[in-house]
């Protein structure tokens, strides 16, 4: 299983986006000669391989490679096993995706996208157990509270996204 390459994710649209063999046994294991390098495979593996596009909503995910060393029979049964293990494998990738974006948002503030103080707790623990020298510069904004209750809270967020952008 590879992330799909950007160079091959126009071809897992070929057949329509709602078809999920869009790229069937007969078009799967013909992929362009190109499309070997994308994938760090030998170029005579694409005619022994199955490469099925895994997708989620729509969008592509992954490439699964099924190979084999002899002539692939794609029978019902096998199409049934193939989709659910495409199905399974789309919804592991969603769920560590989302897990992804929630460990992020655990640790950084969702206003400025700059470390909150857990965030920042662990990247200064992750350099120290580093034993190299850092450097941690704190910025402290002074009369902010006068922008917030003169301006508004909108005021003052546009003030600290823009001092976080720096």
């Amino acid at each position: 299983l590879r992330a799909a390459p950007a160079a091959l994710t126009g071809l897992m649209d070929v057949g329509g986006a709602a078809d999920p063999w869009a790229l069937s046994a007969e078009g799967l294991n013909r992929l362009p000669p190109w499309a070997a390098k994308a994938l760090g495979v030998p170029r005579e593996w694409l005619n022994q391989m199955l490469w099925v596009p895994v997708r989620r909503h729509g969008q592509p995910l992954a490439y699964l490679a099924l190979g084999s060393r002899v002539e692939l029979d794609i029978n019902e049964d096998t199409r049934r096993e193939i989709a659910d293990l495409r199905d399974r494998v789309a919804v592991t990738l969603t769920s560590a995706a989302r897990e992804s974006a929630l460990m992020s948002k655990a640790i950084h503030d969702g206003l400025t996208g700059l470390f909150n103080r857990m965030g920042l707790q662990d990247a200064i623990d992750a350099l120290m157990s580093q034993g190299e020298p850092f450097t941690l510069v704190l910025v402290d904004l002074d009369r902010f509270k006068e922008v917030n209750d003169t301006l508004g809270h909108q005021a003052g967020d546009e003030l600290l996204c823009a001092v976080a952008g720096r």
